[in-house]
C-alpha cells in the first residue's frame, strides 16, 4: 500500500471529502454493501474485480480518481443472482431483458435514487442511476467474443440511438437475435478448459483471461468502511491484467471521471 503522506495528496486533489466523485464513490460503497449481503445470504460467490482490486491493494479503498466499481462472479453465480435479485425502492438489476434500450450482456445494479450522464447511448435507458457494473466470466473463445463486441458496438449501439421506427424495430430485432445466439455458441466451447474464463460474449476485455485458481478460495478484506470479497491471490491476479500495479501513473496520464451531470436525492 502507498505511504499515508502520498495518499492524502491524492485524496485531497482528486475526491476529498464533499465533492462531487466522492459523494459518488460513498454512495457506491452503500451499494456494495447491499450486494455483498444480498449474494452472502444465497451463497453467490462475487469478487472486486480489476481497478477495484488495485484500490484495495494500493490505497485500502478507491483509487482517488475512480467513479465506478465492477464485480465479477462465475455464470453459475450470475444466473443465480438474477433470480434473487428483486428490485426494491433503492435498487434494481438492469439487464437487457428489463430494459428495451440496454443491449448489454453484462448487468447493472442500479440505484434509483439517483441520475448520472456517462454515454449517449444512457439517454435511452430505462434505468439510469448511479450502477455497480457485474460481469459474468465464462469458457469462451476469443475470436467469437471479438466478434460478439464488434457486432454490439458496430450494429447494436448506433441502431439504439437512432429515433425513427424502421431503426427503432431493426434494432429490437436484431437484439433478440444476438440473445438468441449467445446460448446457442455457448454450447459449442464447452469442452474449453475450465480454469481459464474470459467475461461472456460481446462484454468486451476480450484478452483478459481469468483463472480460477488465482480466484478460489475468495478472501475477504476490507473496501473504504466495509468487508468484501476479492481473489486469493491477489498479487498474480493484478499482475495478470496489468503488470506493475503498485506503480502509480504519471499525474498527466490520468484518467478523468467519465461520469457527469450526477444527480442524486
Amino acid at each position: 500500500m502507498i505511504d499515508q503522506e502520498t495518499q492524502q495528496r491524492l485524496r485531497e486533489r482528486y475526491n476529498p471529502e464533499g465533492s462531487q466523485l466522492r459523494k459518488h464513490q460513498l454512495r457506491m460503497v452503500e451499494m456494495l454493501e447491499y450486494f455483498d449481503k444480498l449474494c452472502r445470504e444465497h451463497n453467490i460467490r462475487y469478487w472486486l474485480s480489476s481497478g477495484n482490486c488495485i484500490g484495495v491493494a494500493r490505497h485500502g479503498g478507491f483509487i482517488p480518481w475512480d467513479d465506478d466499481i465492477d464485480v465479477e462472479m462465475l455464470r453459475e453465480d450470475y444466473l443465480k443472482l438474477e433470480k434473487v435479485f428483486k428490485e426494491s425502492d433503492k435498487y434494481v438489476l438492469q439487464t437487457h431483458k428489463n430494459d428495451k434500450g440496454y443491449s448489454t450482456p453484462f448487468a447493472k445494479m442500479r440505484d434509483k435514487n439517483s441520475e448520472i450522464e456517462e454515454k449517449w447511448e444512457d439517454n435511452l435507458y430505462k434505468y439510469r442511476g448511479i450502477y455497480i457494473d457485474i460481469f459474468q466470466l465464462e469458457r469462451a473463445p476469443r475470436t467469437l467474443c471479438y466478434l460478439y463486441v464488434k457486432f454490439r458496438w458496430v450494429v447494436l449501439i448506433p441502431l439504439s440511438g437512432k429515433n425513427n421506427i424502421i431503426a427503432k424495430g431493426l434494432f429490437r430485432t436484431l437484439k433478440k437475435l444476438y440473445y438468441i445466439s449467445i446460448p446457442l455458441t455457448r454450447q459449442m466451447f464447452g469442452w474449453l478448459p475450465k480454469n481459464k474464463l474470459r467475461h461472456t460474449y460481446g462484454s468486451g476485455w476480450i484478452d483478459n483471461i481469468r483463472d480460477t485458481k488465482e480466484i478460489f478460495p475468495l478472501q475477504r478484506t476490507k473496501f473504504e468502511n466495509i468487508e468484501v470479497s476479492v481473489p486469493n491471490n491477489l498479487d498474480a491476479y493484478l499482475r495478470n491484467i496489468y503488470g506493475d500495479y503498485m506503480q502509480l501513473p504519471p499525474e498527466d496520464k490520468i484518467q478523468k471521471p467519465h461520469i457527469s451531470n450526477l444527480r442524486m436525492w
